[in-house]
């Protein structure tokens, strides 16, 4: 075997890779929506501890979301295969924290 033939190629994972991309493109319209959401909040006294609540909700979604998405692509690049899900799946976990996020922030 030669050394070519056992060099990991970062090809397989390019796909996941552009993906993440529009992950963060994602991520950034939930973190202005967010945000927007949350300063439509700021007058609010009696919401501050529902708005903290939202405010780790979100926070833990993101986190979650793109800790699938650098699994996804970090075992696909070790394991020479594709894991073009992980980028999905973890924008799908970020776009459901916000919309928890949203319901929470609005029920107080």
């Amino acid at each position: 075997m030669t050394p070519n033939e056992r060099a990991r190629d970062i090809r397989v994972v390019a796909p996941a890779i552009g993906l993440a991309a529009l992950q963060i493109v994602a991520t950034g319209f939930v973190l202005l929506f967010a945000f927007w959401d949350a300063f439509s909040q700021i007058g609010c006294a009696e919401c501050f501890p529902t708005v903290r609540t939202a405010r780790w909700v979100l926070t833990g979604a993101l986190v979650l979301g793109w800790g699938i998405t650098l699994a996804g692509i970090v075992t696909g690049y070790t394991r020479q295969r594709a894991r073009s899900w992980a980028p999905l799946v973890g924008s799908a976990v970020i776009v459901g924290g916000y919309l928890l996020f949203r319901s929470i922030l609005f029920a107080a």
